[in-house]
C-alpha cells in the first residue's frame, strides 16, 4: 500500500509534510495523483511507492521499466502510447523516460513507430510468453511420466530445461531411499557437465551449441569434467547415437546420471529428463541399462508436443 504525501498551496507558497517520515522525497515514485478541494485550498494527495521496496535506485528503476512497460502492453497495442504521455504517468522527466525505454527497446519489449514517434509492445514479449508457456507445457504432459519412471527405478527424477546456457530444474521427483538427492526445483546448474544439460545441447544446432559452450566455458568441477570442445563435441556425437547421456561424477563426484532430451514440434529439445542415482548404488553398465528406458518415456513426451522422428 502506497502513502500520502500531501502538497498544500498556499497562494504563491508551498508546504510539503510528509505524513511517512521514512520516505525521501527525492526518490519518491508517483503513482496516481488526486485533487481535493477543501476550504479553498487544493490538496494534491500523492500515492507514493512503499519506500521498502524503492530504497535503492536499482529496484526503484526495474519497477518503473515494469510500470512503463505495462502501460505501453495495455494502450501501445491499440495507438501508441507518446514519450510525453508516458512522462506523466510514472511523474519522471522525458530524458529519464527516454533512458529507460531505450533499454526496454534493446530487449526487443518494446518497438517505436518511426512514423508517428509513438510506442508499442515489442516482439520480445511473445518470444518470452511463449517460453513460459512452453515450459508449462511440457511440465505438465511430463509429471504422470515422472512419477511412472521414479515408482520403476526408486530413484530421483528430474526435469529440465536449458535457460541462457545453464540447466534450470523445473520439476522432480524424489527417491524413497534413505540416501536422497540435494537439489530443487528452480535451482540452476551447469549443461556441459550434467546428463541434463548434455542431453539438450548435444541435439541442439551446432553453431548454437558452440556459441553456448564459448560463452559459458567449459569449467572442471571435478576430474572427469569434460574440458575440451573438441572432446565434449565427441560426446555429443555419442549422445546423439545412443539417444542419452551419462553424467558419470563429472558434476559431482558422488552422484550419477542419466538423461534423455525432449523435443518440441519443431524437433528442437525444449527439456530434458533425468534419473539421478548416488554412486554407491549405482555403476555405469546399470545407468546404460535404464538409458533406453528413459528414452522411450521422453519420446512419449516429445509425441505429445507435436515431434516427429521424421522431423
Amino acid at each position: 500500500m502506497g502513502s500520502l504525501v500531501p502538497l498544500v498551496n498556499f497562494g504563491n507558497r508551498n508546504f510539503e509534510e510528509s505524513m511517512t517520515p521514512s520516505v525521501t522525497l527525492s526518490t519518491r515514485q508517483l503513482v496516481r495523483l488526486t485533487r481535493l478541494p477543501m476550504r479553498g485550498i487544493m490538496i494534491r494527495c500523492y500515492v507514493m511507492a512503499n519506500k521498502t521496496l524503492t530504497s535503492r535506485e536499482g529496484v526503484q528503476s526495474v519497477y518503473r521499466a515494469l510500470k512503463l512497460l505495462e502501460y505501453i502492453c495495455m494502450l501501445g497495442n491499440k495507438r501508441g502510447v507518446s514519450l510525453s504521455e508516458l512522462s506523466n504517468f510514472v511523474g519522471l522527466s522525458k530524458p529519464s523516460v527516454y533512458r529507460i525505454i531505450k533499454t526496454l527497446q534493446g530487449f526487443r519489449l518494446v518497438y517505436k513507430e518511426h512514423e508517428t514517434g509513438f510506442y508499442h509492445p515489442g516482439p520480445g514479449l511473445i518470444e518470452l510468453a511463449q517460453k513460459v508457456l512452453e515450459h508449462l507445457e511440457v511440465r505438465n504432459l511430463a509429471l504422470p511420466y515422472l512419477d511412472e519412471l521414479q515408482r520403476k527405478t526408486n530413484e530421483t527424477v528430474h526435469l529440465a530445461v536449458l535457460e541462457s546456457g545453464e540447466v534450470v530444474y523445473i520439476e522432480k521427483r524424489e527417491s524413497t531411499q534413505t540416501i536422497r538427492m540435494y537439489s530443487a526445483v528452480g535451482r540452476r546448474a551447469p549443461a556441459h557437465c550434467t546428463g541434463l544439460g548434455k542431453a539438450m545441447l548435444a541435439f541442439l544446432p551446432d553453431r548454437e551449441r558452440r556459441q553456448i559452450l564459448e560463452e559459458k566455458g567449459l569449467m572442471a568441477y571435478t576430474s572427469k569434467t569434460i574440458t575440451s570442445i573438441a572432446d565434449f563435441e565427441r560426446e555429443c556425437a555419442r549422445i546423439r547415437s545412443c539417444g542419452f547421456a551419462l553424467d558419470l561424477g563429472e558434476h559431482e563426484e558422488d552422484i550419477r546420471c542419466v538423461a534423455a532430451p525432449i523435443f518440441d514440434h519443431r524437433g528442437r529439445p525444449i527439456a530434458a529428463l533425468s534419473v539421478a542415482i548416488p554412486a554407491f548404488r549405482t555403476d555405469k553398465e546399470r545407468l546404460e541399462m535404464l538409458g533406453p528406458e528413459v528414452v522411450k518415456v521422453t519420446q512419449e513426451i516429445s509425441r505429445k508436443l507435436g515431434y516427429s522422428s521424421g522431423v
